[in-house]
């Protein structure tokens, strides 16, 4: 899954929520990736949590950042444009400690579509996955959204995942990093990067129901980026093509 992904040149109003010691705090951000980058942040202070898991996510220019200080990971979406009309985007996930972290698997993935492959999220080959999808979605909808297929769905694509008997296991993160071992403490662990990047100028239609597959450029319009992990973080990235 260690492919890469799509970027946006524009990024127009993104909201997101930072939880820092039990304060929930709006971060509305507009930023226009052209010759100059222009940006505006304003900061309101809302209602005060009540759960004592710390969680934060900020908007830096075209990246997003999810920080989640109940298991030490951060997710984080890079978006940046190419050439002849390519866009580029990596989600990653990595560890916040300068020392190695056992994180227990979950598979509770807040969103299972997946815009490299059809099969949605194997969380034995990789803890992460994203997706872009057109319009733009907040936290409050975008599990409704449809993941726009980097893939050409006219190809088939046997589905299944890697199963490890017994359980939960543990992933094992290097520190400050996004490399992984799993399970934790095998003596032949699966080795890997906790990270998705893929390139691409579009996406494919078609390729079902009788309808020839074909690879179009992205359109203009709104668009989202949407990285989710297996516990349950995700992250938004909005972004408007010209």
């Amino acid at each position: 899954m260690l492919l890469g992904l799509f970027v946006a040149l524009t990024i127009v109003l993104a909201s997101t929520t930072v939880y820092e010691s039990g304060i929930r705090t709006t971060l509305t951000s507009t930023s226009t990736l052209k010759s100059t980058l222009t940006q505006i942040m304003t900061v309101t202070l809302t209602t005060r949590l009540t759960t004592s898991a710390l969680f934060s996510s900020v908007l830096l220019g075209n990246t997003a950042l999810v920080l989640n200080s109940s298991d030490g990971l951060g997710l984080t979406i890079q978006e940046e444009p190419g050439l002849n009309g390519s866009y580029t985007i990596t989600v990653r996930e990595s560890n916040l400690l300068n020392s190695v972290n056992n994180v227990t698997e979950a598979d509770q993935w807040a969103y299972r579509q997946d815009s490299v492959g059809p099969c949605g999220p194997d969380p034995y080959t990789n803890p992460v996955e994203f997706a872009v999808v057109q319009g733009h979605y907040g936290q409050n909808n975008y599990t409704s959204s449809k993941a726009l297929p980097f893939f050409n769905p006219s190809i088939p694509n046997g589905c299944g995942e890697v199963e490890f008997l017994g359980g939960p296991y543990a992933y094992a993160f290097q520190p400050l990093s996004d490399a992984f071992s799993f399970p934790s403490g095998s003596a032949q662990p699966e080795v890997g990067a906790a990270s998705v990047t893929i390139s691409t100028s579009g996406y494919w239609t078609g390729g079902q129901n009788g309808v020839v597959a074909a690879f179009i450029p992205f359109p203009p319009g709104a668009y989202t980026v949407i990285g989710a992990d297996e516990w349950g973080d995700a992250v938004l990235l909005q972004a408007f093509l010209e």
